[in-house]
């Protein structure tokens, strides 16, 4: 049987994006964290929601990834703006990723950054090949960001990426990455961290109760994450043919 590429993402928006992308769909049997195996662009992906967090995404790939199913993961999803340069839907093809545990810097292929790069450009798509930092908390006010941007020089975040990296790696996996921005550095979110510091990870209950709270932010974070969600949609298709060539995956 030959290889596929595996796409990791956190949450359900992302899952249900991707999942539209797909042909003949099914849900592969025996794991705990909710999959879809099919087509996209006509290659063999299984996609698997990790949740938000660190240890979730970590606990994910570890349950999930192995070198005889698959050539590499690609990480899609969401992340945040700590720079001007990044504006809501922009892309953030990292160069770098960086992980908050223990400041390790994952170095990513320039090659396959800058052929990502050309295949948003020609779908009419902002990118900026940038690096990312992995955090173990949602920077909540502009101020959180300001300060981890000036700590790090990493222009953009998220919370799950450099932990999927690091499972891969060990197990010889190819990795690469594409977020888009739904949050920009003047940006204040939903404080989702007082669930983050009790369990480490969000569920959709969790999620919902403090979305409910806070209407405003939370609406303006409901626009982003439509724009995010139709940019994945037009940009995720040509970067699995790029990604899937360089890796030498085979088209069933």
């Amino acid at each position: 049987m030959s290889k596929k590429l595996l796409i990791a993402v956190a949450i359900n928006e992302e899952f249900k994006t991707l999942k539209k992308l797909m042909t003949d769909k099914k849900t592969p049997k025996g794991y705990k964290h909710p999959m879809c195996s099919g087509l996209l662009s006509g290659y063999p992906v299984d996609v698997v929601m990790t949740s938000m967090g660190m240890q979730a995404s970590a606990t994910a790939a570890l349950a999930v990834m192995n070198s005889d199913a698959y050539v590499g993961v690609l990480v899609l999803g969401y992340c945040g703006g700590l720079s001007l340069n990044l504006q809501v839907g922009d892309a953030v093809i990292p160069n770098k990723v960086i992980s908050s545990l223990d400041q390790f810097v994952f170095n990513m292929d320039l090659t396959l950054v800058e052929d990502m790069g050309k295949s948003m450009i020609q779908e009419g798509l902002k990118y900026r090949a940038t690096s990312l930092t992995t955090q173990p908390l949602v920077l909540e006010t502009p101020n959180d960001k300001e300060k981890l941007f000036k700590e790090s020089g990493a222009e953009a975040v998220d919370m799950e990426t450099a932990e999927i990296i690091r499972v891969g790696r060990k197990l010889g996996l190819k990795t690469a990455v594409m977020k888009i921005v739904i949050d920009d550095v003047g940006q204040e979110l939903p404080h989702f961290n007082e669930y983050f510091k009790k369990t480490g990870k969000m569920t959709q209950l969790n999620v919902t109760q403090v979305l409910l709270r806070q209407p405003t932010l939370s609406l303006k974070l409901s626009q982003n994450m439509k724009h995010g969600a139709a940019v994945l949609q037009n940009s995720v298709p040509g970067l699995v043919k790029v990604i899937c060539r360089h890796w030498k995956i085979n088209q069933d």
